[in-house]
């Protein structure tokens, strides 16, 4: 359970790094991008229909579903 909190940690992580950078159409970086959102996101989704029902999160410019998705995690890595 250890391990697998952690690969998903490590995805998020990526994901976030890998969302600052510009992508040229089919580079590398935009394949890995869109597998780790295929990864990830199932995660993150139901968290999203919660936050889109509170007013401040769905017109907040930063995404506080991925954020409060990868606290959890993180928090449920360190005590498991």
């Amino acid at each position: 359970v250890h391990a697998a909190l952690w690969m998903l940690e490590a995805m998020f992580f990526a994901r976030a790094v890998l969302s600052f950078l510009m992508f040229s159409g089919t580079s590398f970086f935009e394949r890995a991008y869109d597998v780790l959102c295929a990864l990830t996101e199932p995660v993150i989704t139901p968290l999203r229909m919660l936050f889109d029902r509170l007013e401040f999160a769905a017109e907040s410019v930063i995404d506080i579903p991925f954020f409060v998705a990868y606290l959890i995690i993180s928090v449920l890595a360190a005590v498991l």
